[in-house]
């Protein structure tokens, strides 16, 4: 299996909300679309950003139980996934800034 990431999530989020707009217009079929999408989302959130994923299927929940009166807050979920993303990825430049960094035989630091 392949490792979690929050830019899918994005886009599983994204997608699920042009379809329930869909769904909104009269093209029923996007119901199933929407849900499937954050099924997706939240399978994928689920074993690094457990929070957003409990969010994201709270959301799905609430769709699947009232689809008529379902309020659309999936630019809500959008917005926690890109602090997600934003967060994850100043994580990741300090590791790799921090694995740059050598400890010198006279304990002094230095680039690599």
């Amino acid at each position: 299996m392949r490792p979690a990431c929050i830019i899918c999530v994005s886009k599983h989020l994204a997608a699920a909300e042009i379809c329930f707009l869909e769904y909104r217009r009269g093209y029923n079929e996007n119901l199933l679309r929407t849900i499937g999408h954050l099924e997706h989302a939240w399978q994928e959130a689920e074993e690094l950003w457990p929070a957003l994923a409990a969010e994201i299927y709270a959301e799905k929940k609430n769709l699947e139980n009232d689809p008529d009166n379902y309020v659309l807050k999936l630019q809500d979920l959008l917005v926690r996934a890109a602090d997600t993303w934003e967060q994850f990825r100043r994580e990741r430049d300090a590791d790799l800034e921090g694995r740059r960094k050598t400890v010198h035989p006279e304990g002094g630091e230095g680039e690599a």
